[in-house]
């Protein structure tokens, strides 16, 4: 007899984390309250992305526990951002 394992998803992998995932990236990577609007979150090839179009910066959504986690997720630089650009600051707070 088959049963039907039921699996947990993981919040990375749910678009509609989206806003809760961009808030804990807001209290990770220090943004300020008035730099807020220069990021975005998208949901491609099946997990959630942040993104600072000025800056071209992009950082993978991940889930996560323990240090260097915030609310349950965790976030991989894998564009830095352009150097020149207004915000240009990419550096891991969780490492």
């Amino acid at each position: 007899m088959t049963g039907n394992v039921s699996q947990k998803q993981v919040k990375a992998e749910n678009p509609a984390n989206g806003l809760e995932a961009i808030s804990a990236f807001f209290s990770w990577y220090h943004v300020k309250r008035t730099d807020r609007g220069a990021y975005d979150y998208v949901f491609e090839h099946g997990q959630l992305w942040i993104h600072c179009p000025s800056s071209g910066g992009q950082w993978s959504v991940v889930d996560a526990s323990g240090d260097g986690s915030v609310e349950g997720y965790s976030f991989e630089c894998v564009t830095e951002p352009d150097e020149d650009a207004e915000l240009s600051y990419c550096f891991s707070v969780a490492k």
